[in-house]
C-alpha cells in the first residue's frame, strides 16, 4: 500500500452519496524525500539524478553553494513535510481531488533548471526551500501544482474553444499581455492554476492572495468557478470507499480497537502510517452485527514501537472498501 490511501481516506470520509458523482478512481501516491533518494536516484558522473516520471533524469542541487542557488538561506535544503502535504491535498474541494491520479514527489532537493515546484499530468513535483516551509506555503504550492495537474488533464493546450472561454470569463483575451511567453504572472497556464487554489484549495491554500494583482479575485469573477467546474467529467458510479466508524478514537497500545461496518463476511484491515506504510494488517471475521474488534499493540511487523500521532486504516470486504483515520497516544 501507498500513500495514495491518505487521500482516498479523506475523501471517503466526505464523499456525496449522489447518483452522479465526479470520477470516482482517482489515487493519489505521495512520495517521501527518503523513498525518492531510495528508489529514483541513480549517480552519474559523480553528480546525484533524478529519474521523473516521464523517464527523463535531471541533476539534483544537493549543495546550497552551487551557482543556480541565489539565496542560500540557513544553508540546508528543507522538503516539505509529507503530513502537511497530506493536509493540502485532503483540504482540496472533493470535485478536484477526485479527479486527480498523479504521484506527489516530495523533493529531497531542487533540480538543475528547474528550481521550482512543478506538475505534469500524472505527477507533481515539490520542491525543497532553504528555509523551512510555513504550512500556509505548502498548502498554497500543492493546491496551485495541483491546478496546473487539472488544465493539462481538463483544459489541454490542443482545446482552444475552452481556452477562448476561460480567457473571456477571466478578462485575460489579450495576447500581447497574456501569453506563454510573458512574465510569470501573466501566463495563462499560472493564472488558471493561481485560480483554482483560491477557488478550490483549502482554507490555508487561499491565506495568500492572486499572484497577478492586476487581476479580479476569482472569487469576484461571474461565471469563472462554474467553467472549471464543468470541465470534469461526471460518471455514473458509486464511490469505492466508505467512512469508517473507529472507537476508541484516540486509543492507547492495547486497548480494543472498535469496527462498525454495515455488512458481514469476511476481510482485511491494515493500519498505515502518515506516509502510506503499512504497519499492521490482519484478516478478520465481521459477524453481521455490524462490528467487530482487534487489540493493536502499536508496534509494526517487526515488533518496533510507533510514535504517536494519525494513522489510517483500510477495511477491504469482498464487495466494498473502507476508511478511517486513528491517533495513537502514548
Amino acid at each position: 500500500m501507498t500513500g495514495g490511501w491518505i487521500l482516498a481516506a479523506a475523501i471517503g470520509l466526505l464523499l456525496s452519496t449522489s447518483a452522479l458523482l465526479y470520477p470516482a478512481h482517482a489515487a493519489v501516491q505521495v512520495i517521501a524525500p527518503d523513498e525518492i533518494l531510495r528508489s529514483s536516484t541513480l549517480t552519474l558522473n559523480g553528480d546525484l539524478h533524478f529519474m521523473q516520471e516521464d523517464g527523463s533524469t535531471v541533476r539534483f542541487i544537493t549543495d546550497v553553494k552551487d551557482s543556480e542557488i541565489a539565496n542560500p538561506g540557513d544553508g540546508l535544503f528543507h522538503p516539505a513535510s509529507i503530513e502537511t502535504v497530506d493536509e493540502a491535498l485532503s483540504a482540496l474541494d472533493l470535485r478536484f481531488a477526485h479527479a486527480l491520479n498523479i504521484r506527489v514527489f516530495i523533493l529531497p532537493y531542487p533540480r538543475s533548471g528547474q528550481l521550482r515546484s512543478t506538475a505534469s499530468r500524472g505527477a507533481v513535483y515539490i520542491s525543497p526551500g532553504v528555509l523551512e516551509y510555513t504550512e500556509e506555503q505548502i498548502h498554497f504550492l500543492v493546491a496551485h501544482e495541483a491546478g496546473h495537474v487539472i488544465h493539462q488533464l481538463y483544459l489541454k493546450d490542443q482545446n482552444a474553444e475552452g481556452w477562448e472561454m476561460y480567457r473571456r470569463i477571466r478578462g485575460i483575451e489579450d495576447y500581447t499581455i497574456y501569453n506563454a511567453q510573458a512574465e510569470h504572472a501573466n501566463r495563462p497556464h499560472e493564472i488558471f492554476a493561481e485560480d483554482f487554489r483560491i477557488l478550490f484549495g483549502g482554507s490555508r491554500a487561499r491565506a495568500t492572495g492572486h499572484e497577478n494583482r492586476n487581476l479580479a479575485d476569482p472569487r469576484d469573477v461571474s461565471g469563472l468557478a462554474d467553467f472549471m467546474a464543468s470541465l470534469l467529467p461526471l460518471v455514473s458510479a458509486a464511490p469505492a470507499i466508505e467512512p469508517l466508524v473507529i472507537g476508541p478514537n484516540p486509543f492507547r497500545p492495547g486497548q480494543h480497537l472498535t469496527f462498525r461496518i454495515p455488512e458481514q463476511g469476511k476481510g482485511t484491515v491494515e493500519i498505515l502510517d502518515i506516509s502510506g506504510r503499512r504497519v499492521y494488517e490482519r484478516d478478520f471475521q465481521a459477524d453481521g452485527r455490524d462490528r467487530f474488534t482487534i487489540v493493536w499493540d502499536g508496534c509494526d511487523a517487526a515488533g518496533r514501537v510507533l510514535s504517536a500521532g494519525a494513522y489510517f486504516v483500510k477495511l477491504t470486504t469482498a464487495t466494498q472498501g473502507f476508511c478511517g483515520r486513528i491517533t495513537l497516544l502514548r
